[in-house]
């Protein structure tokens, strides 16, 4: 997700450390939330947070922050809304099972039935200060791991690369885009050497 805004907004005030509990890690995401334009749906006392977040690449993903009603633990879930025909499914789940190989943090579900992908992790707030920091934590911890696998998946229908290929591939793009290089040409040129 993105740090930017994704709103109109004034500039805040640094915000004050909360104590490490269910509440004040809900009342630190929903300020950080806020903060950053996202227009938040609570639920369940604001244990239960559904937002769009907004990537770089100005995508939107449905995303939803369960907070534990008795400690200071957030799970991130980012629902991905991938529409792909039935006979790539095998493809998919390959490039999540490899894809969670790569991560050191957080994983991608596969529902085998739907073919719906879910990425999702959590974090301990525990004997910890909670600030608008800390909770962005949880939103930066998926940004790595989408764009890997959007990158990847974008190569699912060229039928000559496989998922090892494409997360290969996508590894090239993301260092490309990280030095400034972002010729479509050049980037074709090297995923086509890495076949």
């Amino acid at each position: 997700m993105t740090t930017g805004s994704t709103n109109e907004r004034t500039a805040s005030a640094p915000e004050a450390a909360t104590p490490a509990s269910w509440r004040g890690l809900r009342d630190a995401m929903l300020a950080m939330l806020a903060d950053h334009g996202y227009a938040v749906d609570a639920r369940c006392d604001g244990q239960d947070l559904r937002f769009h977040a907004v990537t770089s690449d100005e995508r939107r993903w449905r995303t939803q922050v369960l907070i534990d009603e008795r400690h200071p633990v957030a799970r991130l879930y980012v629902y991905l809304d991938l529409n792909y025909p039935a006979h790539q499914r095998l493809w998919v789940l390959e490039l999540v099972c490899r894809i969670n190989t790569l991560l050191a943090i957080g994983a991608f579900d596969f529902e085998w039935d739907s073919g719906a992908v879910t990425f999702r992790h959590g974090r301990d707030f525990t004997g910890q200060s909670i600030d608008g920091a800390h909770a962005a934590q949880l939103l930066k911890v998926a940004v790595v791991a989408l764009r890997l696998f959007t990158r990847a998946y974008a190569y699912r229908s060229t039928s000559d690369v496989t998922p090892a290929g494409a997360i290969d591939a996508a590894r090239v793009a993301e260092d490309l885009a990280d030095d400034g290089v972002s010729s479509n040409a050049g980037r074709r040129a090297l995923v086509r050497l890495l076949k």
